[in-house]
């Protein structure tokens, strides 16, 4: 097996290629494992890790363990260090091997080898394994065993063995401590092996007596062995040990600072400040005023920068929590001193001025988190302090561009964006000293800033008008040429500038930005920009960006997509210029900006791939599409109280029928239409929400906004004129609490705030309805659309990637075949999954537990006719299920009383953190026929006599019938037996004699040879004709084109296609005696197969093994024979092979791919197709198909190439193919075949392979259409501008059936005559 063909299996399937399933992965790497080379079974070995990716459920991964555990049995050492590591690299795949003892009893056979290196692999094994297996009691004696070896390697590996078990077993742990704490103090025992020994005692936490012992084991050893090695290990497992317990932490920060504070050595100090930063992270919440204290005065005693870091580093991380609280709290309650004369304040702010940049960095960490976790009232001078500290570390580091300052830079200006967030009147001062300092610093500190800068002015206005023209004076001259870092400026620069402007760009800032990028920015950056732009609301200077990037991109689909943001920037570019009161001008705006989304949903639509679908894009555009024509629509009944006011008699009719609102005439339904229409849009806003998982904050809370807009939309309708005493808003609330604050969020909420305020006004003073209501109305929307859409990050960029597979167990054989279930059963229906994740799996949020939900629905009733109860029609169950590993299992119990087909689905969503619901899908759906138990239909009939007489008469009569087919079927058989033998050999001897003639006129020759292969194929179209076997004809006529030449692409159900291609192809002129054929090589060695290969068809071979010389041979055949010998029409199967052998591989790559599911075809293949249209078709000098341009063949004519592509469609009644079989045998009953032609242009056919893989999808998708109609109606549609479909049936002259065959007859006599003559004569 070589290194390419076993990848193969386990990497990604090409576009348009079959994806193989997991037991053919595992089947091709147990190929490797079998192999007699060492290195084909590593090479199959190394590769199941990747396998366990792919296909990561049970079954596979129980036969997988259970091979490689054969290997380890059998193999190596080398080996079994291989399936060691590809057992630790599958940690979290162990729990899902089914035989666990099975598996163990293989591996653990090995524990009793002579050889101690196998030994010690095998104790790293059961080591790794010890997750699964805790508690085996033969593991654990040898482990015991082992510790004891006097080989060091099989003792290391006890060790680990013995750690990973103390881990998860208690009675291991419980059992092995004494062994080790003998083995620690034993004096016989090496340091070096002590010092392995000592990390074990970290796990001895299971219960309080170990926990106990093991810590005075520590404490004794600490305090009898003072040596660094023996110290630094040991108060190293001692807090471990500690935060296992989490009682001990107290006294353990006890201990670590006591060793920082007197312990003289550097090593063992650098050990107790990373311990105790653990124990910050840990448990910060335990940490009293006392232990804070005192690592400060370390920090401020300690002469050491490197020591003083670490232990600023552990102040920093305690800085952001609960313990900074209780240092200050603890000290105002016992004493008068100002938090910024504490050790801890001078410690910061001496550090922020500090010569070492990570010093500085920490120090001003601590003081901006102290500065916003405590009281204002108490800092204010502590928050100037803080100020300088961190202006002065910006002057220091802005300058430097080396990595540390940086880094140095990013740390200051976070803690800086953290501290204006709850310290919001610090913003100016530090914006202006932002902005004066970028004028000075380097490149790569000019975009920190700039982030920093975009962040504070995205929470705070912070950005006026002054500052934007020094920042267009800097954008100026910031960047000279197209390094990285140039360009990152460029984008930052940028997008502060938009963040300035406040979505409204002038001409002379469009001009800096446009000439800076023409000059040095690459298509990247612009396009950076320009989705910058779209999401801070500058969307004329994006749709130019993206007008000008379309032409840029090599990739259609990148054009699509740049084509649909244009779009969408030049719609709310249209809204933008809406104006107050401007009532009809707001509808013509919002007329051109649908028509834009409308051309750009198109191009989004385009945009799409089956790797990137963009789900969520396509669903946002789509309702802001329908907000877009609701708010229109609410105009339009605004102004009907115009020109359509309430009637005369209104208010009588309001009077008489005791509802108010009638008096206001036709407006009052109308309104409650568009408020109906935008809870509506509410709704489906709500569910886009639910469905975005992966989305930001900022993101989220934008769908967010959108929602409220439509319910504040909603609320005004009804507070105006349905409803005013009733109509509430918050009963809407919000779907979460804000995340993020921009400048987009607080316009919404400013024009929330206004339009309440408008509506609570008027609704005290003036009763419904008149022009004010209306104008009201009115103006909120104008107000709604006047805030320029924010096109957020999700909407460009996925962060975050989550999804689901889902393997369901019963599963079908095929997707349309229902699961029997007998109806006094129940259905076990085992549902696993797997949570898949991207490259940042938990970004924004991650998953708490999966929320599988199953419903049934009775689909078709059988058995007798009577009202069902509903609940009876419909199961409906709900289970959560937390992953372990990212692998969930559960099972439901489905009860089906009725029986008929019931329709099972299996939907999938993810709760997060928070405890919210996310609707990410994915949804299964399986079919289940519930059917009747034997004794109890036997039971349904009252007379079994009468019943058992009746069975008798049709057994009788059915013997009769089945005498008659076999007579029949014996004597068509020894028919079609002499039939071949004597027009096969005819054919064959008639052209051995035409030999002169091929070669004094190939021409002539080759018409001769036509004629006589049609006589053939008219021969075997007779076997089923005689049959009673007939082809209807639907669809073109495709006669008129016999004499042109075309390629004819037919759906594959059986052997029986060809034989109804033979017969329908009789009576299309020489259509028969010119085509040739594409089949399988293995019609090369049937009895026609001869034939075949003298006509000149071609035979194919399958496979992907295959695939690449197949194309190259299918070339040079064309090439070589389909001019020479005059060749019209070329018949091929795009599917490449039966329908019942492709179909299930077909439908699992279609939903890999999001492509079409198909049931009655498959996918079609692309490479035949495309070697035929580009070999037979005129080429233009484009590269397109051309209809006119002639070109000379081999034999000197001028051809036009091919001109029509045939695509034909053969339908069986009830789905039931035709095999050679029955052509043979006949016994079916006479059968009616449908056959459908649809002729296309050769022009219409594109021939760039993307293209024309994505035209040759569709033809097959509307054969599935054809068939789907023909099978539920018996007829094939009805074609465009035609009231009833026409058929035509195609029949044999049975006049000229007699006399070829009468002729095929006489030549084989004359043949035979001939032969037997010559043969006495030679002999």
């Amino acid at each position: 097996m070589s290194i390419s063909t076993a990848r193969s299996f386990l990497s990604e399937a090409c576009y348009g290629e079959q994806e193989l399933d997991a037991n053919s992965a595992l089947m091709e790497l147990d190929k490797g494992l079998r192999s007699g080379k060492l290195g084909e079974q590593c090479e199959a070995v190394v590769l199941f890790p990747k396998l366990f990716q792919k296909y990561p459920f049970p079954i596979l991964i129980n036969s997988a363990f259970l091979k490689l555990a054969d290997i380890f049995r059998l193999g190596n050492n080398f080996l079994r260090l291989c399936v060691l590591k590809v057992t630790q690299q599958s940690e979290k795949h162990l729990e899902k091997i089914l035989n666990v003892d099975e598996f163990v009893k293989r591996v653990f056979s090995v524990i009793h080898s002579n050889d101690p290196v196998a030994r010690a692999i095998t104790l790293r094994m059961l080591g790794s394994l010890a997750s699964i297996i805790p508690e085996r009691k033969n593991a654990h004696h040898s482990i015991r065993q082992s510790l004891d070896s006097h080989d060091n390697v099989e003792v290391e590996a006890a060790i680990f063995a013995a750690a990973s078990f103390s881990a998860q077993s208690k009675d291991f742990a419980a059992g092995i401590c004494n062994k080790v704490s003998e083995m620690i103090q034993g004096l016989d025992t090496p340091v070096e092996l002590k010092l392995k020994l000592i990390p074990m005692l970290q796990h001895m936490h299971h219960d309080a007596s170990s926990a106990s012992s093991s810590r005075e084991l520590l404490q004794h050893l600490v305090s009898s062995y003072p040596s660094t090695p023996m110290v630094i290990v040991t108060l190293h497992t001692f807090t471990q040990l500690a935060a296992f317990s989490l009682i001990d932490i107290p006294k353990q920060l006890q201990l670590l600072l006591q060793y920082l504070r007197d312990d003289p050595r550097k090593a063992v100090k650098r050990l107790a400040i990373n311990d105790l930063k653990l124990l910050a992270k840990k448990a910060p919440h335990l940490w009293i005023r006392e232990n804070t204290q005192t690592l400060c005065e370390c920090a401020l005693t300690s002469p050491y920068d490197s020591l003083k870091l670490g232990m600023l580093a552990v102040l920093s991380t305690l800085s952001g929590t609960i313990a900074i609280k209780q240092y200050f709290s603890n000290m105002t309650g016992g004493s008068s001193v100002p938090p910024r004369l504490t050790d801890l304040v001078k410690l910061a702010q001496e550090c922020c001025y500090h010569s070492n940049l990570a010093v500085a960095a920490h120090g001003v960490i601590v003081l901006s988190n102290i500065a916003v976790s405590c009281p204002e009232k108490d800092i204010v001078q502590l928050e100037q302090d803080t100020v300088l500290g961190v202006e002065s570390l910006l002057m220091l580091c802005s300058q430097d561009s080396s990595p540390s300052a940086q880094a140095t830079l990013k740390t200051a200006l976070t803690s800086l964006v953290k501290m204006l967030k709850s310290r919001p009147h610090l913003s100016q001062s530090v914006v202006e000293f932002l902005l004066g300092q970028l004028h000075l610093s380097c490149d790569s500190s000019r975009v920190l800033m700039c982030h920093a800068l975009a962040a504070i002015a995205t929470h705070l206005p912070v950005l006026g008008d002054g500052m934007l023209g020094d920042l267009v004076d800097l954008y100026r001259v910031a960047s000279h040429s197209s390094t990285d870092k140039q360009q990152e400026l460029l984008v930052s620069l940028a997008t502060v500038i938009f963040v300035a402007s406040q979505s409204s760009l002038s001409a002379d800032v469009k001009t800096v930005i446009k000439q800076q990028l023409e000059n040095v920015a690459n298509g990247w950056t612009v396009y950076r920009i320009a989705r910058q732009a779209s999401r801070m609301g500058c969307h004329e200077f994006s749709s130019e960006l993206y007008q000008s990037l379309r032409t840029r991109v090599a990739s259609e689909h990148f054009y699509f997509w740049l084509n649909s943001l244009k779009e969408f920037s030049q719609a709310e570019q249209c809204l933008s210029h809406v104006e107050d009161s401007d009532y009809s001008g707001a509808m013509g705006a919002i007329a051109e900006a649908l028509r834009s989304y409308q051309k750009g949903i198109a191009s989004l639509t385009a945009a799409s791939t089956p790797l990137s679908p963009l789900t969520f894009q396509c669903e946002f555009i789509k309702l802001r599409i329908d907000t877009l024509q609701a708010l229109s629509q609410l105009i339009c009944t605004c102004n009907s109280l115009k020109t359509s006011p309430p009637p005369a008699i209104a208010t009588t009719i309001a009077l008489t029928s005791g509802n108010d609102l009638q008096r206001c005439g036709r407006i009052s339904l109308q309104m409650k239409v568009c408020m109906d229409e935008f809870r509506s849009l509410a709704a489906r806003y709500a569910d886009l929400h639910q469905s975005s998982f992966d989305a930001d904050y900022a993101t989220l809370r934008n769908v967010e906004l959108q929602q409220q807009s439509c319910l504040l939309v909603s609320h005004v309708i009804e507070a105006l004129i349905l409803d005013p005493q009733a109509a509430s808003f918050q009963e809407y609330g919000t779907l979460g609490t804000v995340q993020t604050e921009s400048e987009y969020e607080r316009r919404m909420m400013s024009v929330f705030n206004h339009v309440l305020e408008e509506v609570e006004g008027l609704t005290k003073k003036h009763p419904p309805v008149s022009y004010l209501h209306t104008s009201c109305l009115c103006d909120a929307v104008i107000a709604l659309l006047k805030v320029p859409l924010s096109f957020q990050r999700y909407f460009f960029q996925k962060l975050q990637s989550t999804s689901i597979k889902l393997a369901l167990s019963p599963s079908p054989r095929t997707p349309s075949e229902p699961i029997p279930v007998q109806n006094n059963q129940q259905l076990t229906l085992k549902v696993e999954g797997v949570v898949q994740h991207g490259s940042t799996p938990g970004l924004f949020r991650k998953i708490q537990s999966v929320c599988l939900n199953v419903t049934s629905v009775l689909q078709s009733k059988t058995g007798p006719d009577y009202k069902i109860a509903l609940d009876a029609k419909t199961n409906e169950i709900e289970q959560r299920v937390e992953p372990h590993n990212d692998y969930f299992s559960t099972q439901f119990l489905l009860n089906f009383s009725i029986l008929g087909t019931h329709t099972v689905t299996v939907e999938a969503s993810v709760v997060d953190e928070s405890g919210t619901e996310w609707k990410t899908g994915p949804k299964t759906t399986v079919s289940v026929n519930n059917y009747l138990h034997p004794p109890a239909a036997l039971g349904c009939y009252s007379d079994i006599k009468r019943t058992a007489c009746i069975r008798m008469a049709q057994l009788l009569d059915g013997a009769g019938k089945l005498g008659w087919v076999l007579l029949t079927a014996a004597l068509r058989f020894v028919f079609m037996i002499l039939n071949n033998c004597v027009a096969i050999p005819s054919y064959c001897l008639y052209l051995l004699l035409l030999q002169p003639l091929r070669i004094w006129d190939s021409t002539v020759f080759w018409h001769v040879e036509g004629i006589m292969f049609k006589w053939l194929l008219n021969m075997v179209s007779s076997w089923g004709w005689i049959a009673g076997y007939t082809v209807t004809e639907w669809g073109d006529d495709v006669r008129p084109i016999s004499e042109e030449e075309a390629m004819v692409i037919v759906n594959h159900q059986s052997t029986g296609d060809v034989c109804t291609l033979m017969m329908c192809l009789q009576d299309k002129g020489t259509v028969v005696q010119k085509m040739m054929w594409l089949m399988d090589h293995v019609f090369k060695y049937t009895n026609f197969g001869l034939v075949s290969l003298i006509h000149g068809d071609f035979f194919i071979r399958q496979g992907k093994a295959h695939r690449d010389k197949q194309l190259i041979y299918l070339k040079d055949h064309l090439d070589k024979y389909y001019h020479s010998r005059d060749r019209k029409w070329i018949v091929l199967f795009p599917e490449g092979g039966f329908l019942r052998k492709r179909r299930e591989t077909s439908q699992l790559f279609a939903k890999k791919r999001s492509l079409p599911h198909l049931t009655h075809v498959t996918l079609p293949r692309l490479g035949a197709t495309h070697v035929i249209l580009k070999t037979l078709s005129a080429q233009l000098e484009n590269g397109s198909v051309g209809t006119e341009t002639a070109t000379p063949n081999q034999i000197g004519n001028k051809r036009r190439g091919l001109q029509w592509v045939i695509d034909v469609t053969i339908a069986y009644p009830k789905a039931r193919p035709m095999d050679i079989q029955t052509w043979i045998f006949g016994y079916r009953p006479p059968t009616v075949t449908h056959v459908h032609y649809r002729m296309y242009p050769i022009k219409e056919v594109p021939v760039e392979e993307q293209a024309l893989t994505d035209w040759l999808y569709q033809r097959f998708v509307e054969k599935e259409e054809l068939l789907t109609h023909f099978y539920d109606t018996g007829s094939f549609p009805t074609p465009e501008g035609h009231t009833v479909a026409g058929s035509r049936q195609m029949t044999l002259d049975p006049v000229w059936l007699c006399i070829i065959q009468s002729f095929a007859f006489a030549s084989g006599y004359m043949w035979y005559s001939v032969l037997q003559y010559l043969y006495c004569c030679l002999f």
